[in-house]
């Protein structure tokens, strides 16, 4: 009995250790490629799958009827233009982003790892952005917030 509760901690250890693991320089190194995006409490979208869920702000702003069957159809439509989005980061700093729609843009990129923070600078225009960074099992959380919106994507690193 006393072994199977040391296995059974073992085991619950190394799953909480996992789905904690801090985002670093060297463990964003790769091609990440969009999952799922949801703007919290109105609407999640899950590109590896073509599965749109709203929630309640968005479903008592568009009410019921055909009306809204076809308001979703067409926010479904527009989502699945994400699904080419992805994040390349490279060892150097440097890496190339793309939102789906248009030719990727070249980007340099620095880890803030106690503030767990992924800062991209986009070359052609110095665009900056501070994304949230964080790892749910595998996939890497980002989150976009600026004044008017809050957006999280999830990401799965290519093999």
């Amino acid at each position: 009995m006393k072994k199977l509760l040391i296995c059974l901690l073992t085991v619950i250890t190394a799953f909480s250790m996992d789905a904690q693991e801090k985002v670093t320089k060297l463990n964003v190194i790769g091609n990440w490629n969009i999952v799922s995006m949801e703007l919290p409490g109105t609407v999640y979208y899950n590109l590896e799958i073509d599965s749109l869920a709203p929630r309640e702000a968005l479903l008592a702003q568009i009410g019921s009827g055909k009306d809204s069957t076809d308001a979703l159809a067409t926010m479904k439509t527009s989502l699945a233009m994400l699904k080419g989005m992805s994040f390349i980061f490279n060892a150097d700093g440097k890496g190339e982003i793309t939102d789906g729609m248009n030719p990727a843009k070249d980007i340099t990129y620095s880890v803030d790892e106690a503030g767990a923070v992924i800062t991209t600078v986009t070359l052609e225009n110095d665009a900056k952005e501070d994304l949230k960074a964080s790892f749910v099992k595998e996939l890497l959380r980002m989150e976009f917030e600026d004044t008017e919106n809050h957006i999280v994507f999830l990401f799965r690193k290519a093999k």
